[in-house]
């Protein structure tokens, strides 16, 4: 659930202007963190919305990224850190990582992610603030961590 509403929080932050489009490269919108390598900095809002950016991830097993990145001290520098695998936008893989990446656009461009969404997504739906895991540099995790109860969807969706 919590990347999906990573991805809503995107839709509202483009709908409240804090982000332009979908359409946006994440280098200038990661600022100090905006990756060296070009091809990654073209990589798109969209592209990581639909877990596309060609950034290589492999989201579980034994040798998956999910949990050395969990553990990582600096979370969106992992996922930079990753080789570019494919062009973006071609081939879809299920990447955390790619959200983990939006939440922390979210944070730069609109203010801290879990705030943004409490202001913006819970409270017109009724739903008080959340608690959202963070990881080392204060940033909610666009991959997981948000705890919402499902009768709190089901009332706001009522």
């Amino acid at each position: 659930m919590t990347k999906t509403v990573t991805s809503l929080i995107v839709g509202i932050a483009i709908d409240s202007g804090c982000l332009a489009s979908v359409d946006q490269p994440i280098g200038p919108l990661l600022g100090d963190q905006a990756p060296s390598d070009p091809a990654k900095a073209a990589i798109t809002l969209c592209d990581l919305l639909t877990m596309s950016s060609g950034l290589q991830w492999k989201e579980d097993g034994a040798v998956g990224d999910y949990d050395p990145w969990a553990a990582a001290d600096n979370q969106v520098d992992f996922v930079l850190a990753r080789p570019l695998v494919a062009a973006p936008g071609t081939v879809f893989n299920y990447d955390s990582g790619a959200l983990h990446l939006l939440s922390a656009i979210v944070t730069r461009a609109c203010g801290p992610t879990k705030d943004f969404a409490a202001q913006h997504l819970f409270a017109p739906l009724g739903i008080e603030s959340r608690d959202w895991e963070l990881d080392n540099q204060g940033i909610a995790s666009g991959a997981a961590g948000l705890q919402v109860s499902t009768s709190e969807l089901w009332r706001s969706a009522s």
